[in-house]
């Protein structure tokens, strides 16, 4: 299952809708400071129906993937996110 930055496929549109954090307080309280930006990743496998989404996070100041989510929209699915 490949996944793409939504950015990859529709430019304008990640350039409007991607979403991006500030952090402050210092370590003690879990996150290092800084900007953080979120970053979409989908399936572009042609007939893929996994329904899921891959968030990766990506800090400014180390210039890096410090995170990554992945989350199933199906709840029945294994592996599937919960709400």
């Amino acid at each position: 299952m490949p996944l793409e930055p939504f950015f990859h496929h529709f430019p304008d549109v990640a350039k409007q809708e991607t979403r991006d954090l500030t952090v402050g307080g210092g370590p003690q309280h879990g996150v290092p400071e800084g900007r953080y930006a979120f970053m979409e990743l989908y399936c572009t496998e042609r007939g893929c129906d996994c329904r899921r989404v891959m968030l990766q996070v990506l800090s400014e100041r180390e210039d890096a993937v410090v995170a990554s989510v992945s989350y199933g929209f199906d709840r029945k699915a294994p592996m599937a996110g919960r709400t």
